[in-house]
C-alpha cells in the first residue's frame, strides 16, 4: 500500500485513494465545497488545493490520487507522496478563493437559515480575510421557486453544482442544470420540468451555503435553538434514517441522517 505523508502525519492508503479522502479519514481538515463522497468529482470550487512535493503547482486534493511510486521516485526514500496543507502558499490560495466566492454573496448571515451549519460561514472565519476589497455593487438576483417545496436564493449560490449532479447521478431526473456561463451562471430548471422527484428535498441537505432552502423551514427557527433526535422515516418500509429537529414538543425540520447501509 502507498505511504502518504500529509504535513507531519504518515498514512498508509489504498492505491487510488484521493488526498482529500485520506486526509478526512485520518481527521485532517482540508476545506471543500464541491466535493461530496456520493457524487462525481469535478474539482471546481478550488478550496481543497494543497501543495504536493514534486509538482510545480497547487493540486486539488479531491482529484489527486495516491499511487505506488517507483523506488527511485519516492520522497525521502519511502514516501509515495508528500502533501502540505498549511503552507503560506496554500493559505493565500484559500483566502483568494473565498474572496472570489464572496464577491456577490450577501451579508445576510443573521437571517440565513443555514447560519450555524454553513461551510461558507465557517471557512470564512478559519481561512478567509476579515475585510473585503470589493467596492463595486453586488449582483442581486430574485429568489426563485424550483418546485417540490424548494426555493433557491441565487445570491448565495457559489456554483458548487452539488445539486445539479445530484439530480443527474442520484435521482436520475436531471431537473437542475447550470444556465449560461461565467459571471452570468446560475442554477435553473426548465419551465415545464420543475424539481418534483421523490428525492428532491435532499438538495437542500447537500447545499453547503444555504442557497437551496426548504419552504417549510424558512425563517421558522435557528438551528442552535433546536434539539436533534435521531429517528427513522415512516413513509415506507425502507426505513431511511433521519434527524428530527424539535423545540417545545414541536417539530421544525426533518433531514436525512447518513447511514449508507439503508439510505445509500
Amino acid at each position: 500500500m502507498p505511504l502518504l505523508k500529509i504535513d507531519d502525519r504518515e498514512i498508509e492508503v489504498a492505491a487510488g485513494t484521493t488526498v482529500l479522502d485520506a486526509a478526512l479519514a485520518d481527521g485532517i481538515e482540508i476545506p471543500y465545497y464541491c466535493y461530496h463522497p456520493a457524487l462525481e468529482i469535478v474539482g471546481s470550487c478550488r478550496m481543497c488545493m494543497v501543495e504536493v512535493e514534486g509538482m510545480p503547482k497547487l493540486q486539488v486534493s479531491c482529484n489527486t490520487r495516491v499511487g505506488n511510486a517507483p523506488p527511485d521516485k519516492k520522497v525521502d526514500g519511502k514516501y509515495d507522496m508528500v502533501v502540505h496543507t498549511k503552507t503560506d502558499t496554500v493559505k493565500k490560495e484559500r483566502e483568494h478563493t473565498l474572496e472570489f466566492l464572496l464577491l456577490n454573496h450577501p451579508l445576510d448571515c443573521p437571517v440565513c437559515d443555514q447560519a450555524g451549519e454553513c461551510l461558507l460561514q465557517d471557512y470564512s472565519f478559519r481561512y478567509g480575510q476579515a475585510h473585503s476589497r470589493f467596492e463595486e455593487e453586488k449582483r442581486v438576483r430574485p429568489v426563485e421557486d424550483l418546485g417540490a417545496g424548494v426555493v433557491i436564493n441565487q445570491n448565495r449560490c457559489i456554483m458548487c453544482t452539488r445539486c445539479t449532479r445530484f439530480t443527474t447521478e442520484i435521482s436520475g431526473t436531471g431537473e437542475l442544470f447550470v444556465q449560461q456561463r461565467g459571471y452570468h451562471s446560475k442554477i435553473s430548471i426548465l419551465e415545464d420540468k420543475p424539481l418534483d422527484n421523490l428525492l428532491a428535498g435532499n438538495v437542500t441537505d447537500i447545499c453547503p451555503v444555504g442557497a437551496l432552502l426548504s419552504k417549510d423551514y424558512i425563517h421558522r427557527n435557528r438551528i442552535w435553538n433546536l434539539d436533534r433526535q435521531p429517528s427513522v422515516c415512516q413513509d415506507c418500509s425502507v426505513g431511511c434514517n433521519v434527524d428530527i429537529y424539535h423545540q417545545n414538543d414541536e417539530v421544525f425540520r426533518i433531514s436525512a441522517r447518513e447511514n449508507l447501509e439503508v439510505n445509500g
